[in-house]
């Protein structure tokens, strides 16, 4: 298996080769000492450039670090033109995330808190501070913010209930899937709440169980569903329960107001629907 540091020298015996490449920055996870690694870790890597045009137009470079199972390319920040990435995954499991920046927006290549500087060609930048993860902790929301999560929740509830009776499947689970992420975001809330809002629960909540009481994290599982529509009414009365849970703590942490009428009006329209033949004309 390759090793972390023979990817590093790879990129920066890449960077040395070319004289358009001036810095290079070691961000994101592998970087993160809090963050577990494994050989799925990403290596974001961002190389700040006189010019890089010709490594987005020809990626002939590409497989020299490897055999090459897909390719994406993106730029940053159209509006800003800030840059661009190219994303490979690797057939031996490594994945490269390039970024190249211009060096009018060396900025760009330090807005994350956890970076290491690997190549300095022309000592463009001071010593900086030790990695953390300031730049991933969830920001305290205003009781505004709070309230468009908490309404979201329980509108777009409803939308899973009235698919799943009319039997659309896609539609439903889809919207589901919006419902998940307002959950997501109200639990790294409630994490954050307990730890004065500087803790980093992982994109997508990936290290919530690293972080909630076992009753909380318990209850998650129950709150994923399968592809049959029994299943996922299980699951989106489970999510109701749990978000209810969370988001009640989280307001109380915050000194805000949950919806309670809103929780409870709409959890009964969902009972009515659930129990509701298909033949039905009216609720």
């Amino acid at each position: 298996m390759i090793t972390q540091q023979e990817v590093l020298d790879q990129l920066l015996n890449f960077a040395r080769s070319d004289d358009n490449v001036r810095l290079v920055v070691f961000n994101g996870s592998r970087v993160n000492p809090n963050a577990p690694k494994d050989l799925f870790c990403d290596y974001d890597v961002c190389f700040v450039c006189r010019d890089y045009q010709h490594l987005l137009y020809d990626h002939s470079w590409i497989p020299d670090f490897g055999q090459i199972a897909i390719v994406q390319q993106n730029a940053i920040d159209e509006e800003k033109g800030s840059g661009d990435i190219i994303m490979t995954q690797f057939m031996n499991g490594v994945r490269l995330d390039l970024s190249f920046v211009p060096l009018d927006n060396l900025e760009v290549a330090l807005n994350d808190s956890l970076t290491v500087v690997l190549l300095d060609k022309d000592g463009l930048l001071p010593p900086l501070p030790p990695p953390d993860e300031r730049s991933y902790y969830p920001e305290k929301p205003s009781q505004k913010r709070y309230d468009e999560v908490t309404n979201e929740f329980w509108w777009v509830l409803a939308y899973v209930a009235k698919g799943i009776w009319r039997d659309e499947l896609s539609y439903a689970q889809s919207m589901y899937q919006v419902v998940i992420e307002q959950l997501v975001t109200v639990t790294k809330w409630y994490i954050a709440a307990r730890r004065g809002w500087q803790v980093n629960p992982g994109k997508q909540g990936k290290w919530f169980r690293r972080f909630l009481p076992d009753e909380l994290w318990q209850q998650f599982p129950g709150i994923y569903a399968s592809g049959d529509y029994a299943d996922l009414w299980r699951a989106l009365f489970s999510a109701g329960k749990l978000f209810r849970q969370i988001g009640m703590d989280v307001a109380k942490k915050l000194g805000y107001t949950y919806p309670l009428e809103d929780d409870q009006r709409v959890t009964e329209f969902i009972h009515r629907v659930q129990s509701l033949p298909p033949s039905a004309s009216e609720l």
